[in-house]
């Protein structure tokens, strides 16, 4: 009983310090992977490792049945052995000395082989569980990170083209008033030019009728003043003669310088 306890106590206490050991390994190895290798090169490499370790674990999980068989077939055989020596000898000592040594052979193979398969399943189960939880991580990060990239794009491309429509929209407008001005200078400078030229033409014409009709009066006054001038000196001439002869020729019209009327 005392061996038997001693041999679960050497197992358990190898079981533990070898769990503890490989965690602590394992995370240690875990994080400063984490930091020093990239995401491709993480993908690679746990291709890699899962391939290698699938490899070993099955290289290993044979080894281990092939041991385990052994052992057993070694335990069985020499269990058999000593039992037919002991029975056929008859010597309690010999039989007693190979069940001891069977029976230690057996609890050491069985501790040895324990302990390897404990620490390998610990370290592959830990070194699965820091790859898919450093691939897990990467990949919620990398969909943090396009999320956020998206958002930052799509918020840039908005605030783009609402710049670039306030610009285009002011290079219009401008581009509009600048256009009506013109059009409405030209118009306005067209329609000023034409009334200003029809103004002056109506002016002149006025001006030049005007002119013209007070050269008519002129000449039609001067024309009149003349003839006025010539009946009044023709009068004066008629009234002279007159006086000096109160009758005028054998017809008995008096002589006024313009025609002969009857005397009165």
């Amino acid at each position: 009983m005392c061996i038997v306890v001693s041999c679960l106590l050497c197992i358990v206490v190898s079981f533990l310090v070898c769990i503890v050991v490989s965690c602590l390994v394992c995370i240690v190895v875990s994080s400063l992977v984490c930091i020093v290798v990239s995401f491709l090169v993480c993908i690679v490499v746990s291709c890699l490792v899962c391939i290698v370790v699938s490899s070993l674990v099955c290289i290993v999980v044979s080894f281990l049945v092939f041991i385990v068989v052994i052992s057993l077939v070694c335990i069985v055989v020499s269990f058999l052995v000593c039992i037919v020596v002991s029975c056929l000898v008859c010597i309690v000592v010999s039989s007693l000395v190979c069940i001891v040594v069977s029976f230690l052979v057996c609890i050491v193979v069985i501790c040895l082989v324990c302990i390897v398969v404990s620490s390998l399943v610990c370290i592959v189960v830990s070194f699965l569980l820091c790859i898919v939880v450093s691939c897990l991580v990467r990949i919620f990060v990398s969909s943090l990170v396009c999320i956020v990239v998206s958002c930052l794009v799509f918020i840039v491309i908005s605030l783009v083209c609402i710049v670039v429509s306030c610009l285009v929209c002011i290079v219009f407008s401008c581009l509009v008033r600048i256009v009506v001005s013109s059009l409405v200078y030209i118009v306005v400078s067209c329609f000023v030019r034409i009334v200003v030229s029809s103004l002056v033409c109506i002016v002149v014409s006025c001006l030049v009728f005007i002119v013209v009709i007070l050269c008519v009066l002129l000449s039609s006054c001067v024309y009149l003043l003349y003839y006025v001038c010539i009946a009044v000196f023709t009068l004066d001439a008629g009234l002279l003669a007159g006086i000096q002869y109160s009758e005028g020729p054998a017809t008995g019209h008096l002589d006024t310088g313009f025609s002969w009327f009857p005397c009165a």
